[in-house]
């Protein structure tokens, strides 16, 4: 009797997993979605605390900004052109590597730490207001112009394989690892990076070499 209870409980709530509702229009990442709140019995989107959707097709990821609790966002190799992630106060880890991003909005994001872009489409980037993070990988994308504000924690820095011909080291004051192969920077900037105390840089030496 008792055993009897419990599989049809068992079955109730495999089928809630299923029809979970998704603040999401993306069918493919609603599915990934799914797929992980059934793995780990999440039933709201407050419950999901990593996201990982690598290779899934996926164009849109509109409606992640009501899973408010997620600390890891990993979208590796899908063909998103957007991002605008705003007030996820938990996200630590952020992977949009791979896609088709033209543009990214990155607002309210205290804890982030580590942000991987590289291998996008990105012409330009701002990064402002992020205290805790220490990592940032952007290479491999279209890069004229970037502006940094208020990254106290920021260490390394991936900016090869781009078309910058300057960047502002003084609004990175704890920067530490620099790469800045493939852009046409002037002797000048190389220069100036050589120059600072407890930094290692890599770059071309001459904007010519490369080219």
């Amino acid at each position: 009797m008792f055993g009897r209870v419990l599989i049809l409980f068992a079955f109730a709530a495999t089928e809630t997993a299923f029809s979970l509702e998704l603040p999401v229009a993306d069918p493919k990442f609603k599915q990934c979605l799914q797929q992980l709140a059934t793995k780990h019995h999440w039933s709201r989107p407050e419950d999901f605390t990593e996201v990982v959707c690598h290779n899934k097709d996926i164009v849109s990821v509109e409606g992640i900004n009501d899973f408010q609790n997620i600390a890891k966002l990993s979208l590796y190799k899908n063909t998103i052109s957007n991002l605008n992630l705003i007030n996820l106060k938990q996200l630590k880890h952020l992977n949009v590597a791979k896609n088709a991003l033209e543009s990214i909005t990155l607002n309210n994001l205290s804890t982030l730490s580590e942000l991987y872009l590289f291998n996008n489409n990105l012409h330009k980037l701002t990064l402002e207001n992020m205290p805790a993070l220490s990592q940032v990988k952007v290479n491999s994308n279209q890069l004229t112009s970037v502006n940094f504000k208020h990254l106290g924690a920021l260490a390394k820095l991936y900016l090869f394989d781009n078309k910058l011909e300057h960047l502002d080291i003084k609004t990175i004051p704890s920067l530490k690892y620099i790469d800045v192969r493939q852009n046409p920077m002037p002797d000048e900037f190389y220069d100036e990076l050589d120059a600072q105390s407890g930094l290692t840089a890599l770059h071309d030496g001459n904007s010519e070499d490369w080219q």
